[in-house]
């Protein structure tokens, strides 16, 4: 068990982001600003949209890292950690960033 979490310390990515995801469920930004939160044009058109985009995001991703942390310590309990495990955990992770963006998005659009 020590070794799958220094494996994790080595490659932090997942747990990291899903700290990041977890300060901006408790603390979102409450005006469209430039410096953190969901941002996109679609999220900074109306205040609604920016309150929505930040709620929805933060849900969906916690959800897919928290997943994506239990693949990681499975795998690494069962192949380790090396260097195509590793590379094919953040292939997985920028995958599932892409698709939550994409989700965000259209959600947006239906909100217009």
């Amino acid at each position: 068990m020590i070794e799958i979490l220094i494996d994790i310390v080595y490659n932090p990515i997942i747990v990291i982001s899903l700290f990041v995801l977890l300060f901006f469920k408790i603390k979102p930004p409450k005006k469209i600003n430039s410096w953190y939160g969901y941002r996109t044009i679609r999220s900074q058109q109306s205040q609604r949209h920016w309150d929505f985009a930040q709620r929805y995001s933060a849900r969906i991703t916690i959800g897919f890292n928290s997943i994506l942390l239990v693949a990681q310590v499975v795998t690494y309990s069962f192949l380790g950690s090396t260097a195509y495990v590793d590379l094919g955990l953040i292939a997985l992770w920028l995958t599932g960033m892409a698709i939550c963006i994409y989700s965000v998005e259209r959600k947006l659009m239906k909100l217009t």
